[in-house]
C-alpha cells in the first residue's frame, strides 16, 4: 500500500472503531450483553465488507480474481442445504425429550451429515484441499514435532 492508501485505511479503521463504540453503547443499552455481541458481529461484518471491497478494487485491472475462491461450488451449497434440512428433520423427530437413545440417534445423523459435507468439500474444493495439504499441514506438523 502507498502512504496515501495507508492513511485512507487508517481513517476507515477509525470510523469503524467509532461505529463500534456507538453500536455497542446502543445495542448494550437495548439488549444487554447480547447487544455487545451483536455490535461485535456487525463491526466484524463491516470490516470484512471493507476488505472485500478493497480486494475487488485492488485486483480490478488484474487477470487475478482472488474473491472467486470465496464462492463455494454449487454441489457444496447443495450438500450444506441437504444437511441443514436433514438435521432439522432429525431434531424434530428425535430430539430431545424422548431419551438418550434418540438424542444419540440425532447426534449420529448430524455426524453423518458432517462427513457428507466434508466428503463434498474434498471432492469439489480441490484448490482448498491442495492449499491445506501444501501450506497449512507442513507448518502445523513443524510446530507439533
Amino acid at each position: 500500500m502507498s502512504q496515501k492508501q495507508v492513511d485512507k485505511y487508517n481513517l476507515v479503521m477509525l470510523g469503524l472503531s467509532v461505529s463500534f463504540l456507538l453500536l455497542s453503547y446502543a445495542l448494550t443499552w437495548w439488549a444487554g450483553g447480547v447487544g455487545f455481541i451483536l455490535a461485535n458481529c456487525l463491526n466484524m461484518g463491516l470490516r470484512i465488507l471493507h476488505s472485500i471491497v478493497f480486494i475487488h478494487h485492488y485486483f480490478s485491472s488484474s487477470p487475478w480474481k482472488p474473491l472467486r475462491g470465496l464462492v463455494p461450488s454449487p454441489l457444496l451449497i447443495l450438500a450444506l442445504l441437504v444437511s441443514a434440512v436433514v438435521t432439522a428433520l432429525s431434531e424434530f423427530a428425535f430430539c430431545c425429550e424422548r431419551g438418550w437413545f434418540f438424542r444419540l440417534l440425532h447426534v449420529s445423523v448430524g455426524g453423518v451429515c458432517l462427513c457428507f459435507v466434508f466428503l463434498t468439500v474434498y471432492v469439489t474444493e480441490t484448490r482448498l484441499i491442495q492449499f491445506v495439504q501444501t501450506q497449512l499441514l507442513p507448518r502445523y506438523r513443524k510446530k507439533h514435532h
